[in-house]
């Protein structure tokens, strides 16, 4: 069989007859190239380098060129420019669809019928085919585009024969691997051409750039300059149409962000349509191994989690300091109403990938799982992942599209574990009288974190959650901003703990301890007389509440409230109050 495969292949090359200067004889690309192309020169110029002398040289040897990037970077539209620039230096060009082995298969055996002179061989046979182009003797461009399926291997459909030039676009980082000449990966364009870009698309005048530049530079900026995201922008904006200061106010509010970014050109040259569509590829692919693969129903599931976190620089500590922590919350014993203590309910909402070991168990396996998880998020080019630091970092689009994506239920779900996570990771150092260098450095990198996620916090959250539980991750993130003197954010949740927990509650150790966060953000704030008032209903209150069970809340009230008595120049009334004598 395979003898004659070959015999058929090499007649079928006898009969082709090229020479340079007929330029390109066979264009088998799916879609134009799109006009409004801009930028990447640096890009093209190396691809250029380092794959043409394989095309023009007297040497020719194969060689592989891998451009790796999230959905939507331009990592196809950078390919087809390449083609069309070289088109009359190459006997063919041909592009093969690499979703799936399957299309692998088809595309290459369309790509070689196409090749031959009347129908000379019918070609039906993959193998054939392969052959079919491992023997052809000019200068030809494999384009194996989507190759994204991380649990497929490309060897077995790269051509051998020295006159292939292949190039290889993927979201997988590993296949880095296959880029023997070159390899790069595509995370957003330079200001200038994203500028450029948005202008093109935007169909805005050449006359009147110069003067709208600002606001194309605070909407690319917006778009983190993703390419996909600039093409739709500028349709959006021509096809409406509307201002592209406009764009820019429509897009700052959230509820409006998602239908811009699912907007569709109608004369669209995506393979996905829009900016969402492209990345929901890499969240079909967990859904689709999700049942037999716990990694990827596990990176499912903290997609949503980085969803509600800040987009870049996440440390993984964090996730490993949850769980150690959780082993104390859950051998506390805790009173039922007490809002000063996290609780067995915010363990039980931690990621699965932080529970699906038992709390004791001191093994690699949590860190093995969630390597795991993170490797397969990362294979889809949806995170990247600092190899020195370990901080993950996602596109500011593609995390805007990890939240935006739930439904309104799985964001509940998500949001509150989250909370629960960032609430954990901290809980053991932020209640020391002292917070040690290495701790205030990692607190400071929760801090965005932290906020991020309550800036997304649903509407009406204390009749979705338990309120006893949802009061202690909001008191936990009172004194969490205090420490890290965010005072202001310290004040929305104090006021919002004061709400729901203020005289009405029937335990007055939370009042105490509400009442006293409160005014301890207020003294920054240059509040005291507000301060002070609070404070001094502390201090005459006789309960002895404490701290974290350290600390006793009215002797650190009373504290504050001698510091408010000096900033007023009151120092005698504050030596007698310390003095327990207040009057004199």
């Amino acid at each position: 069989m395979s003898r004659m495969v070959l015999n058929s292949c090499h007649l079928a090359q006898d009969q082709l007859k090229w020479t340079p200067n007929q330029g390109n004889i066979h264009w088998v690309i799916p879609r134009e190239v799109n006009p409004n192309f801009t930028g990447q020169k640096e890009l093209l110029d190396e691809m250029k380098i380092k794959l043409c002398p394989s095309i023009t040289g007297q040497e020719q040897s194969r060689k592989c060129f891998a451009i790796i990037g999230i959905g939507g970077a331009g990592k196809s539209e950078v390919c087809l420019n390449f083609a069309n620039t070289q088109r009359n230096e190459l006997w063919g060009v041909f592009w093969i669809d690499a979703t799936a082995p399957s299309t692998i298969q088809r595309t290459y055996i369309d790509a070689a019928q196409r090749c031959q002179p009347n129908g000379s061989l019918e070609i039906k046979d993959f193998k054939i085919a392969k052959a079919f182009f491992d023997n052809v003797k000019y200068p030809y461009l494999f384009v194996l585009d989507n190759a994204d399926d991380v649990k497929e291997t490309l060897h077995p459909y790269l051509p051998t024969g020295p006159s292939a030039t292949i190039i290889i676009t993927s979201r997988d980082y590993k296949k880095i691997s296959y880029g023997t000449a070159g390899a790069i990966t595509l995370e957003k364009l330079d200001i200038e051409d994203a500028i450029e870009l948005l202008f093109k698309s935007s169909n805005t005048s050449k006359a009147c750039r110069a003067e709208k530049r600002p606001d194309a530079e605070a909407v690319v900026q917006l778009l983190a300059q993703h390419a996909l995201a600039v093409v739709q922008a500028g349709a959006y904006i021509h096809q409406r149409p509307c201002t592209l200061k406009e764009y820019e106010v429509e897009f700052r509010q959230q509820k409006k962000r998602p239908s811009l970014l699912r907007f569709r050109n109608t004369e669209d040259f995506s393979r996905y349509g829009d900016v969402y569509a492209t990345f929901e590829v890499s969240a079909q692919f967990l859904e689709e191994f999700k049942s037999t693969d716990q990694a990827y129903a596990n990176a499912l599931e903290l997609l949503g989690v980085l969803g509600h976190l800040y987009f870049t620089r996440v440390p993984q500590a964090m996730f490993t300091c949850a769980r150690e922590n959780a082993r104390d919350i859950t051998k506390k014993d805790l009173h039922p109403n007490d809002i000063r203590s996290l609780s067995p309910w915010h363990v039980s909402k931690l990621p699965k990938s932080l529970r699906e070991v038992p709390l004791d168990d001191v093994s690699d396996a949590v860190s093995l799982s969630l390597h795991d998880a993170f490797g397969v998020l990362r294979s889809f080019a949806i995170i990247t992942i600092q190899l020195e630091t370990k901080e993950i970092s996602m596109h500011l689009l593609a995390h805007a599209w990890a939240r935006d994506r739930l439904s309104e239920a799985d964001k509940q779900g998500a949001w509150a574990c989250t909370m629960s996570l960032i609430a954990l990771s901290t809980c053991s150092c932020i209640y020391s009288p002292g917070i040690s260098y290495d701790d205030r450095d990692f607190l400071k990198h929760l801090q965005p974190n932290a906020e991020s996620c309550i800036d997304v916090s649903p509407e009406g959250s204390f009749s979705i959650y338990p309120a006893i539980e949802l009061g202690r991750m909001l008191a936990h993130f009172a004194w969490f901003f205090y420490k890290m003197d965010a005072h202001l954010r310290c004040k929305a949740q104090a006021t919002k703990l004061r709400k729901e927990f203020g005289s009405k509650d029937s335990i007055s150790i939370n009042s105490s301890w509400i009442e006293y966060i409160h005014a301890m953000c207020l003294i920054p704030l240059d509040e005291y007389n507000t301060a002070q008032e609070i404070l001094e209903g502390i201090v005459g209150s006789d309960e002895e509440v404490s701290i974290a069970d350290t600390t006793k809340i009215p002797f650190a009230a009373k504290m504050a409230l001698a510091a408010i008595y000096l900033l007023k120049g009151k120092n005698q009334l504050a030596v007698n109050f310390l003095r327990g004598n207040p009057n004199n």
